[in-house]
């Protein structure tokens, strides 16, 4: 199959995806030949929409379309080395399985411990507004402002 004919398909298994993954909210062709695809999701912590994005996210990047994901929740490159190089193989299972069944590692994370293709992880979000939305939250709660 062709580099054309993969993304064609690919294009259309994703515009195919169940709402309950999130919808795809963009898909652009990159000036390297890859594509960029932005997945809208909010079941963070739904385990069975996550597996399902982890297995959607791995088939894309072992047929090599995307080498960098972007994830929200995060900024700057994400390093998930200090679980996937976790060398008893066990022992990573069982930290990275609990770690994902309990909402505390996304799809998007999981994926980036197990894939055998490396990609970048980068984080999305703005720091300083990060920030600022933390000190406000926490300046409400001092206040007695509970949400």
């Amino acid at each position: 199959m062709t580099t054309s004919a993969k993304k064609t398909a690919l294009l259309t298994i994703l515009r195919q995806m169940h709402t309950q993954l999130g919808f795809v909210k963009q898909v652009r062709g990159t000036s390297d030949g890859k594509l960029l695809v932005i997945l809208e999701n909010s079941a963070f912590t739904n385990v069975s929409v996550q597996q399902a994005i982890y297995r959607i996210l791995n088939y894309l990047v072992e047929i090599r379309v995307l080498n960098l994901v972007g994830c929200d929740g995060a900024c700057g490159e994400v390093d998930t080395g200090w679980l996937r190089n976790v060398r008893d193989q066990n022992l990573r299972t069982q930290m990275t399985d609990s770690l994902f069944k309990d909402g505390k590692l996304t799809g998007v994370e999981y994926c980036h411990i197990y894939s055998t293709t490396p990609f970048v992880l980068f984080g999305v979000d703005d720091k300083d507004l990060w920030d600022l939305s933390c000190m406000s939250s926490a300046n409400l709660a001092h206040e007695g402002v509970f949400f």
